[in-house]
């Protein structure tokens, strides 16, 4: 995209009321949490209002900052990156008027990226989490509070019309986030044992499938009820199902944002993807995908969660104890839990 398309992009973007700081969230939608958390510490610090360009998916999570924002703009993932792959926005450049972006590929000059893969590659030892990264992105100090997102009220209303059309049971339920966006899947066998062991104890299997990208190669559950979760549904919807089972993936910052009351079992994959054109998977430290070490502040008040290492040899003996483990409320050396 040309610079005279961006400068059409950014008049379009610019406040035609008041001045504004444009910041943009070019990635996922945890990093769009963080944004939104953090905007009521921005805004009490730099001073002005905030223009908010995000993914139209990542709608939602707007609504659970209520009065946070002056304006909210839906513009691509491609196109908010521009204005950096193309040199639009300066090295390190934070002025109000001219957008901010705020992923850390592309942020500044470069040392963003550099505390980024500091952050990735030493998870719970360098003192960085991913909260103070956004922070640090967004100019702020570093005790500046991170503000839980609140549910609305009518997002509940619509979730107890989903709950009586598929007969999701009260804390006798079990959901399964299966897929991921960016990590690999955990391996079929184990979802598959899980399943079965809740299946023992009386507990309904539900999958939920939307907005899954990667997903366990194989995976056969006959006896699971496979259905669609809008989003802005999941908290409560997983609240009233009672367990959760998932890979890492945006739904659970959010979810851990939102203080979800639920029992809460999270797989941690062992790679990434690293392009997306053909697939291609790299290895990461499983620790990169805790939360408890990633993002201690929005799991210090959580429910009931504990986060798996899924080993990388498949053994099914070990697979079978984690299962177990899992759903009998269990830990053993493959458990992070607080």
């Amino acid at each position: 995209m040309h610079h005279d398309h961006l400068n059409i992009w950014l008049e379009k973007i610019r406040n035609p009321e008041k001045r504004n700081w444009i910041i943009m969230v070019p990635n996922s939608l945890a990093e769009t949490v963080v944004v939104c958390g953090l905007s009521r510490a921005f805004i009490d610090k730099h001073g002005y209002g905030i223009t908010l360009v995000i993914p139209q998916s990542h709608s939602f999570i707007v609504n659970c900052y209520p009065d946070t924002f002056d304006r909210v703009i839906h513009m691509s993932l491609e196109d908010m990156r521009a204005f950096t792959t193309n040199g639009f926005i300066p090295n390190n450049f934070f002025q109000i008027d001219f957008p901010i972006n705020t992923w850390p590929l592309h942020n500044g000059d470069g040392r963003a990226y550099a505390l980024y893969e500091l952050w990735i590659s030493t998870v719970g030892r360098a003192g960085l989490n991913f909260l103070n990264l956004y922070r640090y992105i967004l100019h702020l100090d570093w005790n500046s509070t991170f503000q839980f997102l609140k549910i609305p009220e009518l997002v509940h209303v619509e979730s107890d019309k989903l709950i009586k059309k598929f007969g999701i049971k009260k804390n006798k339920s079990v959901i399964f986030f299966i897929g991921n966006n960016s990590n690999s899947a955990s391996p079929a066998y184990l979802w598959e044992r899980i399943a079965e062991f809740y299946r023992r104890k009386g507990i309904d299997v539900i999958i939920n499938k939307f907005g899954a990208m990667f997903i366990p190669e194989g995976l056969s559950i006959s006896f699971a009820k496979i259905i669609d979760i809008p989003l802005e549904l999941t908290v409560p919807i997983c609240e009233h199902a009672g367990n959760v089972v998932s890979g890492t993936n945006g739904f659970i910052f959010m979810a851990l944002a939102a203080n979800i009351k639920a029992k809460l079992d999270i797989l941690l994959p062992n790679s990434v993807c690293c392009d997306y054109g053909n697939l291609l998977f790299k290895e990461i430290n499983y620790m990169a995908g805790c939360t408890q070490l990633c993002a201690p502040e929005i799991t210090c008040n959580a429910h009931h969660l504990k986060e798996w290492i899924i080993p990388l040899n498949n053994d099914k003996t070990e697979l079978d104890d984690i299962a177990n483990d899992i759903v009998n409320d269990l830990t053993n050396k493959y458990t992070i839990s607080s």
